[in-house]
C-alpha cells in the first residue's frame, strides 16, 4: 500500500511540475502582454548599473566597454563596480575606467563579503531611480536599459527580468542544452508574468525600482529574494524577452554540479525565508505558482528516486504501469550515461547530451536541497583555482 502511494504521488507531482503546470499556463495565456515604448528623454528614469566582481580581470574590461555602449543617455545612467575583496587587477581596471568616464565609479570591500552583500554596499551609495543588477561575465544587449525603462512606465511594475542566452567557447554543447532548457523556462516566465505570479528573475539582467529595493541577506541570491520582496510590497515582476544578456556556460560535469548545487542552496533558503509572501491563504494563486514552478522543480531528483525505488518493488510484484515507468527511467539514465561517456570521447549527440546535462543539473539540485535542509549556507563563492 505504502509503495503504491509513494509511486503514484511521486509520479503525479513530477508530471505536474514538468508537463501539467506548463500546459496549464499555455492554455491560460497564449502570449505575453506588452506595453508601449516611452516616447522621449523626459520619460527615462535614471539607472544605476551594479556590477559586483571578485577576481574578474578576465571579463571586467569587456563588461565595462559593453555597458558604456548601451543605447541610453550617458547623463541618465551610471555604472558602479563593486570589488568584493578582489586580489587581482580588477580594482585597477575599474579605476582606470572611472578616471576616463564620469559615469563609472568603483566601490571596494576590503574583505570578501559575497555577491549579495557587495550589491547592498553599492546600493547604499547610489540614488538612481532604477537599479540594474548584472554579472561581470554577462554581456547586455545594446537596448537593455531602454527596454527596462519601457517596462517601468507601468507604475505597477517593480522589477523587470530579461532573457539570458548562454554561450561557451570551451563547451558549446553545454550551452546548447542550457539554451534549450531556458527557452522552456522563459516561456513559463512570460505566462506567469502575464498572470502576475512570476516570482523569480535572472541574475545577469534584472532591474528593480530603487524605492522597492530591500537589502539582501548575504546567504541568499538576489534573483530569488528581490522579486519576492517586490511582490510583498504590492508590485509585479515583468518579463521582457527582448532584454537579453549573453552569459558564460559552465564547463565540465563537476563544475555544472557545483554551480547548480550552490544556486539551489541559496535559492531554496532565500525562497523559504519569504514564505509569507506566497501564503496559501492570502495569495493562493501565487502559492500554487511557487509550489508548481519552484518547490516541485527542486524536489524533482527526490521524486525521481522515490518513483524509481517504488517502481522496482511494484514491478517485482507484477504491476504493469510500474514496469513501464521503470523502463522509461532506466532508459533515461542509460541515455544520460551514454551522453556523459560521449562527451569525454569528444562526441556530442544533441538529444543524448541534453539528457546528460539535465541529469547533472538534477544531481546538483539534490545536493543543494540536501544542504539547505541541513541548514548549510554559502555566502561567498570561491572559484576553483583561486
Amino acid at each position: 500500500m505504502i509503495r503504491s502511494i509513494v509511486f503514484w504521488v511521486g509520479l503525479c507531482l513530477a508530471l505536474w511540475a514538468w508537463a501539467g503546470y506548463p500546459a496549464t499556463l499555455l492554455m491560460l495565456v497564449r502570449r505575453d502582454r506588452r506595453v508601449a515604448l516611452p516616447t522621449g528623454p523626459g520619460t527615462l528614469p535614471s539607472v544605476t548599473i551594479i556590477v559586483p566582481v571578485y577576481n574578474g580581470e578576465h571579463a571586467l574590461e569587456r563588461k565595462l566597454s559593453n555597458c558604456l555602449k548601451l543605447e541610453y543617455p550617458s547623463d541618465r545612467f551610471e555604472i558602479v563596480v563593486v570589488s568584493d575583496g578582489s586580489t587581482d587587477s580588477s580594482p585597477r581596471i575599474a579605476s582606470r575606467f572611472a578616471r576616463e568616464h564620469a559615469n563609472i565609479r568603483l566601490v571596494q570591500s576590503v574583505s570578501r563579503i559575497g555577491k549579495s552583500a557587495a550589491q547592498n554596499l553599492a546600493v547604499r551609495m547610489t540614488d538612481g531611480d532604477v537599479l540594474l543588477l548584472t554579472d561581470v561575465d554577462a554581456i547586455l544587449a545594446p537596448d537593455a536599459l531602454r527596454l527596462a525603462a519601457r517596462r517601468f512606465q507601468d507604475p505597477g511594475v517593480g522589477c523587470v527580468t530579461g532573457h539570458v542566452v548562454w554561450g561557451s567557447s570551451d563547451n558549446p554543447g553545454r550551452a546548447e542544452s542550457e539554451n534549450l532548457y531556458w527557452r522552456f523556462e522563459h516561456a513559463i516566465w512570460a505566462r506567469e508574468a502575464a498572470l502576475g505570479t512570476l516570482a523569480c528573475a535572472s541574475g545577469p539582467c534584472m532591474a528593480v525600482r530603487r524605492a522597492l529595493f530591500q537589502e539582501i541577506d548575504p546567504r541568499y541570491g538576489d534573483d530569488v529574494v528581490l522579486p519576492l520582496d517586490v511582490l510583498r510590497q504590492g508590485a509585479r515582476i515583468a518579463y521582457e524577452p527582448a532584454l537579453t544578456a549573453l552569459d558564460v556556460s559552465t564547463t565540465g560535469a563537476a563544475a555544472a554540479i557545483r554551480a547548480r548545487a550552490r544556486m539551489t542552496l541559496r535559492s531554496v533558503r532565500g525562497t523559504m525565508s519569504r514564505h509569507g509572501v506566497f501564503s496559501p491563504v492570502r495569495r493562493p494563486t501565487l502559492f500554487a505558482a511557487v509550489v508548481s514552478h519552484k518547490l516541485l522543480r527542486w524536489a524533482t531528483p527526490f521524486l525521481f528516486l522515490a518513483v524509481l525505488g517504488s517502481a522496482i518493488s511494484l514491478s517485482l510484484a507484477g504491476q504493469a504501469v510500474a514496469r513501464g515507468v521503470l523502463a522509461l527511467q532506466c532508459a533515461w539514465l542509460a541515455t544520460a550515461a551514454i551522453g556523459y561517456a560521449a562527451h569525454h570521447l569528444g562526441v556530442r549527440i544533441p538529444v543524448v547530451a541534453a539528457a546528460c546535462d539535465l541529469t547533472l543539473d538534477n544531481v546538483g539540485m539534490l545536493i543543494g536541497v540536501t544542504r539547505a535542509l541541513l541548514g548549510r549556507c554559502e555566502i561567498a563563492y570561491q572559484p576553483r583555482g583561486q
